[in-house]
C-alpha cells in the first residue's frame, strides 16, 4: 500500500513545468509554455505560438488549467479573458477563444497566403461534442474581428460574423453577416452537407471609399446586381 501512495503523491506533486515538453511535442514545437507555476493539473503559464517554417512566436497570454470536483464538469482551461471547460460526456464548451488572424488564416493547411492577415479570430459560445469515437453535433460562433487582407489591398473589412452548426449526418451549416457600418455589408448562408456538393450564397452591399477600393475584387467572383449599384451577389458551389 506504501508503494501506490507514494507514487500518488509524487504524481500530485509534478509541477506545471512538466506539461510544457508534452504540449511542445504534441503540437510539434509551434506552441510553448513559459513562466509556469503550480502543480500539473492546478497550474499556469504563458502560452506562445507560431505557424509551421515560421520563426515567430505569437505572445497569447496567460493561461491556465484546473481539474474541476463538480458533477458535471471535469476540467477548465483559461486563456487571457477566454475560458473552455470539459464536461464528463467529453463536451468542450467554449465561452472564448481569441487567436491572431494571421497565426490561423495563414496555416499551410488552408493554402491561403502566410502573411497579410490582419484581425483575430475569436470563437465564443461554441460546443464540440463526439458521438463515440466520432464527431457529435456542435454548434457556435466564429467572428473574423478587425478583418483586412493584403489580398484586398488591407482595406478594412470590419467584423465579419458565422453562426454554424455542425451535424454527424446533415454536414455543415452556417449564416454569415457582417461587414463595416456605412460601408460593407454581408449576408449569406453555407451549407456543405456530409455527403454532397458545398454551396454558398451571399450578397454584399459596398458604399463610399469600400466600393472604389473592392469593386474590381467582387467582380472576380460576385456578379453586380445592375439594378442596385454598389451590390453583388455571389452563388458558388463545389463538390
Amino acid at each position: 500500500m506504501l508503494l501506490p501512495a507514494a507514487a500518488l503523491a509524487l504524481l500530485l506533486q509534478m509541477p506545471a513545468q512538466a506539461l510544457a515538453g508534452l504540449l511542445a511535442a504534441a503540437c510539434q514545437q509551434q506552441c510553448r509554455l513559459a513562466e509556469t507555476a503550480g502543480p500539473w493539473w492546478a497550474g499556469r503559464g504563458q502560452l506562445f505560438v507560431r505557424s509551421p517554417g515560421e520563426a515567430q512566436w505569437h505572445a497569447l497570454g496567460s493561461l491556465s488549467w484546473q481539474a474541476l470536483a463538480g458533477d458535471d464538469e471535469l476540467f477548465a482551461i483559461d486563456l487571457a479573458d477566454g475560458r473552455a471547460v470539459l464536461d464528463r460526456h467529453l463536451e468542450i464548451r467554449i465561452e472564448r477563444l481569441r487567436l491572431p488572424a494571421s497565426l490561423v488564416l495563414g496555416h499551410p493547411d488552408w493554402q491561403l497566403p502566410a502573411t497579410g492577415w490582419q484581425g483575430s479570430i475569436e470563437l465564443s459560445q461554441t460546443s464540440i461534442s463526439r458521438d463515440g469515437r466520432r464527431p457529435g453535433e456542435s454548434h457556435g460562433h466564429l467572428t473574423w474581428r478587425g478583418a483586412a487582407s493584403g489580398l484586398l489591398e488591407n482595406h478594412p473589412l470590419g467584423d465579419l460574423h458565422a453562426a454554424w452548426q455542425w451535424h454527424p449526418t446533415r454536414g455543415l451549416s452556417a449564416e454569415l453577416d457582417g461587414g463595416r457600418a456605412g460601408e460593407i455589408a454581408l449576408s449569406g448562408h453555407l451549407h456543405a452537407p456530409a455527403d454532397g456538393a458545398a454551396a454558398l450564397t451571399a450578397e454584399v452591399t459596398l458604399d463610399g471609399e469600400s466600393r472604389r477600393v473592392l469593386d474590381r475584387y467582387l467582380r472576380a467572383f460576385a456578379a453586380p446586381q445592375a439594378d442596385q449599384p454598389g451590390r453583388y451577389a455571389l452563388a458558388w458551389s463545389v463538390r
